[in-house]
């Protein structure tokens, strides 16, 4: 659904910029000022879809955190964090606790358990793509795996922080 939103707000705000510039071409011509409404939708659209992308994300973000805050045991400290708020997907490691909060929200799965249980991990590389992603593969029969989209440019830490947190 927020991906859907993204789309539509950037087509619009492409059409927006055809629009202010023909706007601007009438007011000149013609020396009318009606296409200064159509100005002040166009900036309209473009902040307020802006600020609504904004809300939307940070309202996933909270409630994703809200679920992991009630699964952590006490003292949880994730050191690796791996999350596709949009998709209610969360990996939190903490390397001190030996500890795992896994979270799926499509397949029904909220779990917090230790890192024994995960027995591999992998990323899934393809060149050209804005999205990778990160592939858990656990010890539980119902669910063998979890994978969670990352943004390209945000692999590499990650890639890191799972080397250093699980070898």
């Amino acid at each position: 659904m927020l991906f859907l939103i993204m789309i539509t707000h950037w087509l619009g705000n492409m059409l927006g910029l055809i629009i202010i510039w023909i706007a601007i071409a009438i007011i000149y011509n013609s020396h009318v000022l009606w296409p200064l409404g159509l100005i002040c939708l166009t900036f309209f659209w473009m902040f307020g879809g802006s600020w609504l992308i904004k809300n939307l994300k940070s309202g996933y973000a909270a409630r994703l955190h809200k679920i992991v805050m009630s699964l952590a045991p006490a003292g949880f400290s994730a050191k690796v964090q791996i999350s596709d708020e949009a998709g209610r997907r969360y990996v939190g490691i903490d390397p001190k606790a030996g500890m795992a909060v896994l979270i799926d929200e499509y397949n029904g799965i909220r779990k917090a358990m230790p890192l024994s249980e995960i027995t591999e991990w992998a990323t899934d590389i393809t060149s050209g793509k804005h999205f990778q992603h990160v592939i858990l593969r656990l010890t539980d029969y119902d669910y063998p795996s979890i994978t969670i989209p990352v943004r390209s440019h945000d692999m590499e830490r990650i890639t890191s922080q799972l080397i250093t947190a699980m070898g």
